[in-house]
């Protein structure tokens, strides 16, 4: 990986970066990324997913962007709600999440050197032009819900001051919660990770503070000292190993080094 020209390549689409003039001028600055493949989980955590060439994408990305791509179905587990005879399912981009881009090293494209990527975009399933299916569905609800219940147990206790999401969801239901209360100042959010809704409602103050966490340095990490293990080294168990943790806040995420946490890849 390496070998290539990485600051060359498309890594992630940010969610405010979503729009039909935004994506063209993206995608054409990048011939590199020559597939789109808009991809959902079903009930059970099957990965489907349609591929497209990224020509007929940009042809036709007003009709996409909208009503999606439809599968028909077979590698799709919807028990109970789509039967042999009608599980066609309709995926529907998300267009409030990152779009990431997947490269095969094995695929060079000639006319740039580079990998060939495909742009996957996380998808809703939509059975029947109106049932709402799949974990991601489950996931959305699960953020209106939490916020729902953050919201009353906020107002049912004013003397809390200080929220803290342990992922993703999490956060982003604390955030928002934090903000639709017009409690900004009040409350303080601490959230893990980093996600473009959270970083909006940082600079708001919203959101007091960001964990950042390093997945590269907790996986490479994390098999080194498993491997060391097997080899028989002994460690003390309570030593902490130092994955990097960046902690940012409305005062430094400008800074070069928040930047890079915030933005890993971009």
């Amino acid at each position: 990986m390496l070998d290539f020209k990485l600051d060359a390549m498309l890594f992630q689409i940010p969610a405010d970066e979503h729009e039909k003039t935004d994506l063209m001028k993206i995608l054409k600055e990048h011939p590199e990324v020559q597939f789109v493949s808009m991809a959902g989980l079903d009930m059970v955590g099957n990965d489907t997913d349609e591929r497209i060439p990224i020509r007929l994408f940009l042809e036709d990305m007003d009709d996409m962007l909208k009503h999606g791509v439809q599968t028909d179905g077979s590698s799709v587990n919807l028990p109970k709600i789509a039967e042999l005879n009608n599980a066609k399912v309709d995926m529907i981009p998300d267009l409030a999440v990152n779009w990431y881009v997947d490269y095969n090293f094995d695929n060079i494209d000639r006319m740039t050197g580079l990998p060939v990527g495909t742009l996957r975009i996380p998808a809703f399933l939509v059975h029947s032009d109106k049932n709402d299916v799949g974990s991601r569905v489950i996931l959305r609800d699960a953020i209106d819900k939490f916020k729902v219940e953050l919201s009353r147990l906020l107002q049912e206790h004013p003397e809390i001051n200080v929220l803290v999401g342990f992922n993703e969801p999490l956060a982003v239901g604390v955030a928002e919660a934090v903000d639709e209360l017009g409690l900004t100042g009040q409350v303080r959010a601490i959230s893990f990770d980093t996600n473009m809704r959270c970083i909006e409602l940082m600079q708001t103050g919203a959101v007091g503070a960001l964990i950042v966490q390093n997945p590269y340095a907790m996986g490479y990490l994390g098999v080194e000292k498993a491997w060391q293990s097997l080899q028989g080294m002994k460690f003390d168990k309570n030593e902490l190993i130092d994955t990097a943790t960046q902690i940012v806040t409305k005062e430094n995420m400008f800074t070069m080094e928040s930047q890079k946490a915030l933005f890993s890849f971009s």
